[in-house]
């Protein structure tokens, strides 16, 4: 006689499988990880932290048998890995856009530098002479060469100079209102033209183009006010103007542009100094009206003799051709 075994069916509640929800921090990783391709750091950091610590909860849940349990782990590492070539890219592309950023820079200050030379040339056939400053009757020196060439740098700078009180000082109640209204072309590198600074200047040292100018030309009908340069004649018979700097851009001054403050110091000093600074070049007008950038580390007998109006047989073309 058989018998049967009696078997209790199984319990449909202890063996449910505990139930999966994808995890939200996982998701918002995957999601930071491509907006980080558009908005680099705002965006790579949080998805790398996201997916950090949607890893650690999808741990937890499945150790501690949390209900729900939480899945997501592939999206959170994709997150993360998104997240992390963004993150790493970022100082590889500001290494790259660095040197273009400075290159453009330098185009730009280079173009600056031709405008006003050629304004300087352009004054200078007007007047017979390069100016330096607007002077009283007496010598003192009222206003910069910047504003004396505005006539020569188009219709709307030309406008500006005539707003100036030509026979008072550059910081007079008047005149000083102007500095914000500086050209562009005068704006010191990285510096808004509107606060009026520039770092355009001349050398006016002893033995320098720019130095012991004379009156040129009267600006005034009372001849209150005159132009002061030098004629190019001053310039000694085999110091030509293609080896003599008359204008410099200065990388570490800030002037108000109407100031008649200039280069008085020792050239050669100046360069020293910026080499020390680190700055390698410096961007220069000739006499002739070409553009150069010139060496900071350059001899100092040959920063000497580019600057001066006798210096031509201790000018090598090595110098130049920087």
């Amino acid at each position: 006689m058989s018998s049967f075994k009696h078997e209790s069916p199984p319990s449909a509640l202890s063996d449910s499988p505990t139930p999966l929800r994808r995890s939200r921090l996982a998701v918002a990783s995957v999601v930071l990880g491509v907006l980080s391709v558009f908005v680099w750091l705002l965006a790579s950091i949080p998805g790398i932290a996201c997916g950090i610590m949607a890893l650690s909860r999808i741990r937890l849940s499945k150790e501690g048998g949390s209900d729900p349990r939480l899945s997501g782990r592939g999206l959170a590492i994709t997150g993360i890995a998104l997240s992390s070539m963004t993150t790493l890219s970022v100082p590889v592309i500001i290494a790259l856009l660095i040197p273009a950023v400075k290159a453009a820079r330098n185009a730009a200050l280079a173009t600056n530098i031709s405008q006003l030379s050629l304004a300087m040339s352009m004054a200078e056939h007007r007047m017979n002479g390069l100016p330096a400053a607007i002077i009283d009757s007496e010598g003192k020196q009222l206003l910069s060469w910047r504003v004396a060439i505005l006539p020569c740098l188009g219709d709307e700078a030309a406008m500006l100079f005539k707003e100036f009180h030509l026979n008072e000082p550059w910081d007079s109640d008047h005149n000083k209102l102007l500095i914000s209204r500086m050209p562009a072309v005068y704006a010191a590198v990285g510096a808004d033209a509107s606060a009026g600074l520039t770092g355009t200047v001349v050398p006016t040292g002893p033995g320098t183009a720019m130095s012991d100018p004379e009156p040129l030309a009267n600006i005034d009908e009372g001849g209150i006010s005159r132009i002061a340069g030098v004629r190019l004649d001053a310039f000694t018979e085999g110091d030509g103007a293609s080896v003599t700097v008359v204008m410099v851009a200065a990388p570490n001054l800030r002037i108000p542009w109407t100031q008649p403050a200039e280069l008085s110091d020792d050239p050669a000093d100046a360069f020293a100094a910026l080499h020390g600074a680190g700055i390698a070049r410096v961007v220069v007008a000739l006499a002739d009206g070409s553009v150069r950038r010139l060496r900071t580390d350059l001899d100092p007998e040959q920063v000497r003799a580019l600057f001066s109006r006798n210096g031509r047989d201790f000018v090598t073309d090595s110098s130049l051709n920087e």
